[in-house]
This record gives structure tokens, sequence and C-alpha cells, in this order.
């Protein structure tokens, strides 16, 4: 397995999701292979084998986070950042508070 997949992978194990007798609604975003390039365990950069990462978490806590961090006040604000507008800096901090906060259900590679 790619040493990129691995450490990833590695991550969520690790920061497992919590809330699955919830039944939440569950959304997804991407972010960019080149976030994943440095492995700061290393001090090296690898190369990864795909595109991007596709990140499904809970549609409310992500909604929650960018109206917070865009200052939205509605959800169709939001949708519309996320199909149009958000960034690669933006899906890499989405990343790392889903991380933080076990909010990430399953990653996919794309």
């Amino acid at each position: 397995m790619n040493k990129v997949r691995e450490r990833i992978l590695k991550e969520v194990s690790e920061a497992k999701y919590q809330d699955y007798e919830k039944h939440r609604d569950l959304i997804s975003f991407c972010v960019c292979d080149g976030y994943f390039g440095y492995n700061t365990d290393t001090d090296e950069e690898e190369e990864s084998d795909f595109d991007e990462v596709i990140v499904v978490v809970e549609k409310d806590w992500l909604f929650d986070l960018i109206k917070r961090t865009e200052d939205f006040r509605t959800d169709d604000e939001v949708l519309k950042f996320l199909q149009e507008e958000y960034t690669s800096d933006d899906s890499s901090m989405w990343y790392c508070d889903a991380l933080r906060e076990h909010k990430v259900v399953m990653v996919d590679f794309n």
C-alpha cells in the first residue's frame, strides 16, 4: 500500500467516529493530495498515488463550522460555498478539525 494512503488511514482509525447510533446526515468534501505529501514523522516528502481524498463527515457539523468561519447565516450559502467556492486550504483545515473532533466517518481516494 502507498505510504501516504497508509498514513491517512492510520490517522482516521485513531480518531474514530463515535456517533453512528445517532444516524446523522452525512456529507463529503475533497482534500487535494498535496496536503498529504509531507510526512512530519520522517520530515520527508512522500509521493501519493491519488489526486484527492474524499472525506465524509456529519453534515450539521460541517455546515456549522463553515457558517462560523465564513460568516454565513443559511444552509443555502454553505451549500453554494461547497459546490462552487471552497479551496484546498479550506478543506485541509476541515480535515484537521474533523480528525480532532472525531467527525471523520470515512475516507476514500480518488
